[in-house]
């Protein structure tokens, strides 16, 4: 029997917190762009977060604005 579970079984008990430990692999960081939040455009912080030599997961780490734009260089 493997101690891993399943995809499944994990997605049954979403959405809820837990703590791991790990590294974050910053250089793969994505952005996902359009996203709203109180009627703002902005994006999701998305890192993959490597946990085991064998076992990384994404991690959201939360939305932000877009970076504000200077009107001169319009």
């Amino acid at each position: 029997m493997s101690s891993h579970a399943s995809a499944t079984d994990i997605a049954a008990g979403l959405p809820r917190r837990i703590e791991v430990r790990g590294e974050f692999l910053s250089d793969r960081t994505v952005y996902v762009d359009n996203r709203w939040l109180e009627g703002a455009a902005g994006f999701y912080v998305i890192t993959p977060l490597r946990v085991a030599e064998d076992l990384t997961v994404l991690v959201n780490r939360g939305w932000v604005p877009p970076p504000r734009r200077d009107p001169a260089r319009r």
